[in-house]
């Protein structure tokens, strides 16, 4: 037996995925009461109401809004010919989403295209409150890069942790490893 009052039951439920590995690695809820995942999805994926989605490459990355109600409201999905993953997720006061994670070779999010510099690059996409894209930024050097979290700034766009490997490229700003990996932080402005 349980005390107190927790019953433990649930409000609303919403899965999706379908035969291949199907996972979402980052959560953000926007103060109007959004839920938002990202993740991966391998092959083809049932995302309720809003479709079935099929991968590009091995696997894609997904973003996906579940209303307030538990009904999925909106998916995105984007990648190339490899593994691409979103890992984290964020949205801002004004409902704005942004993802990040990291891409192999090249990708594209409807007109917005990304070449990675190397064996894998970061990446951080921008979406407005209906899941449209406005933006996208791409960073990495020859070695592997990866955008691991993100969140909203209280005064307007976004931080970016994550790590990278030998020398990589932040807009026109070079870093080079002290070892093996070194982490970073880098602030974007709400553009990207």
């Amino acid at each position: 037996a349980v005390s107190g009052d927790a019953k433990g039951t649930p409000r609303w439920g919403v899965a999706w995925g379908g035969l291949g590995r199907d996972a979402v690695r980052g959560l953000a809820i926007s103060g109007s009461g959004e839920t938002y995942g990202a993740g991966y999805f391998e092959g083809d994926a049932q995302f309720g109401a809003a479709g079935t989605r099929t991968a590009v490459g091995g696997s894609d990355i997904y973003v996906a809004q579940v209303k307030a109600d538990g009904a999925i409201g909106w998916v995105r999905t984007f990648g190339g010919k490899r593994d691409d993953l979103a890992t984290s997720i964020a949205c801002d006061a004004r409902g704005n989403v942004a993802v990040a994670g990291h891409f192999v070779d090249d990708f594209q999010l409807e007109t917005f295209k990304a070449v990675a510099a190397g064996s894998d690059d970061l990446f951080v996409a921008g979406f407005d409150p209906s899941g449209s894209p406005e933006w996208l930024w791409t960073a990495g050097g020859l070695d592997s890069d990866g955008a691991n979290t993100i969140a909203s700034h209280p005064a307007g766009g976004w931080v970016v942790a994550g790590s990278f490997t030998g020398s990589t490229l932040f807009g026109a700003t070079k870093f080079k490893s002290q070892g093996a990996t070194d982490a970073f932080l880098i602030r974007l402005g709400g553009d990207g």
